[in-house]
């Protein structure tokens, strides 16, 4: 028998979010696929399960509620599960550490994992399989520069803004 993953999809007035999920573990999300493109996507990293479409879990649907009202949410309610090498799994346990409204630069990451260089800490951010919940929104580039963002600068921008930050002319300032 088939291990059994849920899919469910929040919209609203901030954006879109696709999110693979079992019990009380999220295994993949994503700000920028449909959810049939997001269900291909995972049937690629789990050949052998099948999906269903369901509902938030009440904890997360009240983080997420939170979250878009751009109110700090808390811890995450559910355990990320991380699928990668050794490295990238110290950085997005690093990012896990960001809290709510604040920043770090890649070399502040770099720094607090023990890597000489913020390259592939770069790296290692933009694979982060799970946007909004391993906060890859907040790292930015050396002297607040915006940086770059998997799921698209604007969606990042949206993020920040969410969270009480202002862009200006590629910056990251408090708003």
């Amino acid at each position: 028998m088939k291990n059994l993953l849920f899919l469910s999809h929040w919209i609203s007035d901030h954006g879109n979010l696709a999110v693979c999920w079992k019990e009380n573990t999220v295994l993949a999300s994503s700000l920028t696929q449909t959810l049939d493109e997001f269900s291909q996507r995972i049937h690629t990293i789990y050949p052998d399960v099948m999906l269903e479409e369901a509902p938030f879990s009440s904890p997360l649907h009240r983080w997420l509620e939170t979250y878009h009202e751009g109110r700090d949410p808390g811890t995450f309610p559910m355990i990320p599960a991380f699928c990668g090498t050794a490295f990238r799994e110290r950085v997005w346990k690093a990012l896990q550490e960001i809290p709510y409204g604040e920043l770090r630069s890649y070399g502040d990451i770099a720094q607090r994992i023990g890597c000489r260089s913020a390259r592939p800490v770069g790296q290692a951010v933009g694979a982060n399989p799970l946007p909004l919940f391993v906060p890859c929104h907040r790292v930015v580039a050396s002297g607040n520069g915006l940086g770059g963002f998997s799921s698209g600068i604007e969606n990042k921008i949206r993020l920040l803004k969410l969270e009480g930050w202002q862009v200006s002319e590629g910056k990251v300032l408090p708003a």
